[in-house]
């Protein structure tokens, strides 16, 4: 790995879910069966692998900061006494290292304190239900439901792949639904694909159970004109408060309200650009992209209801320019 690189991989090692998550480029190291007998997993061994062979190496080059790292590695997150001692230069890399550490915590974080996501309405009943948490694919968090569903990222698109072992609700020779939607996070709101399934946070936190986890229930019956629904999704769309719960890193809800801000300012409609963010993220080039590809302003949908509920776009509007007017002021937006 290159020096940036291997920097970045030193300072994600010390949370070993980021590094769980984050499993590649890593300094190698494969658990073998000697390590499992003695309690070592993958991210342990890696940890011993950096510190023998690249912070043995800056140590030689003069950079003395291995046993700061190893602080760092063992819960140490106070700058003072990761810098205490050190030269000015070696201080300023563990800085680095430190704020690296936290941007990657702050992110795992918010991805293990979100809700679990509930599916309903899709044709096949074992793809409904709760998904909860249940580890990381392809830099991506995964999840997986009662029936053995899962929701990942594979093949650079969100997918939900069914359980081949089961026996489904109704006839598919596919196990796997795949959506166009690249984003970091699972895209909410109705998937164009089986039944037009809907996706969405689960609202209420006392239960993580959902009607839908049980085989027998009946689908709910939808009327037209966004309809509310389980969870907070609806016909209608992903709303602007659903993508701030789905993309509150690090810490704050601004990534989502800046790429709306900066979008909106440069002319493309609030409700377009929140689909492109749920279709592929905060990242604003991405959404520019995406919208840019996406150049129809109104689809055959849109027309067969009459337009776009003016009051939901009013509403936006209204969001995003008491927010703007709260950043003017040196306020914290809501």
């Amino acid at each position: 790995m290159g020096d940036e690189v291997s920097l970045r991989r030193i300072a994600q090692l010390a949370n070993p879910r980021v590094a769980a998550r984050i499993d590649f480029p890593r300094f190698g190291a494969k658990v073998a069966d000697e390590d499992k007998k003695h309690g070592k997993d993958r991210v342990s061994l890696e940890r011993e692998k950096a510190a023998a062979e690249q912070l043995a190496e800056y140590d030689n080059a003069g950079m003395h900061v291995l046993p700061k790292v190893l602080q760092m590695w063992e819960g140490e997150r106070r700058e003072e006494k990761l810098v205490e001692g050190l030269s000015v230069e070696d201080a300023y890399v563990m800085r680095v290292l430190l704020s690296v550490a936290r941007v990657h915590e702050s992110k795992q974080e918010h991805i293990d304190s979100l809700p679990p996501f509930i599916m309903t309405d899709a044709e096949d009943m074992t793809l409904n239900g709760t998904y909860l948490l249940s580890g990381f694919a392809n830099l991506h968090p995964m999840y997986t439901n009662k029936h053995g569903s899962v929701l990942l990222f594979d093949s650079n698109h969100w997918q939900l792949k069914r359980n081949p072992d089961i026996e489904r609700s109704v006839d598919s020779e596919e196990h796997t639904v795949t959506t166009k939607a690249k984003g970091f996070m699972p895209p909410l709101g109705t998937w164009d694909t089986d039944g037009k399934p809907i996706l969405s946070l689960q609202v209420d936190q006392k239960s993580q159970r959902h009607p839908y986890d049980n085989l027998t229930t009946e689908r709910l019956s939808l009327g037209r004109g966004g309809t509310r629904l389980v969870g907070g999704a609806t016909r209608g769309g992903v709303s602007l408060e659903e993508l701030r719960r789905l993309y509150a890193w690090p810490g704050e809800k601004t990534c989502v309200d800046d790429a709306v801000l900066t979008l909106k300012n440069m002319g493309f409609h609030v409700s377009k650009i929140l689909q492109s963010i749920n279709m592929v993220g905060v990242n604003v080039g991405d959404i520019l992209e995406h919208l840019t590809e996406d150049d129809s302003s109104v689809d055959e949908e849109e027309i067969e209801d009459g337009g776009e509920d003016d009051g939901v776009q009013a509403a936006l509007e209204a969001d995003i320019g008491q927010m703007h007017s709260s950043l003017e002021h040196g306020e914290e937006p809501r």
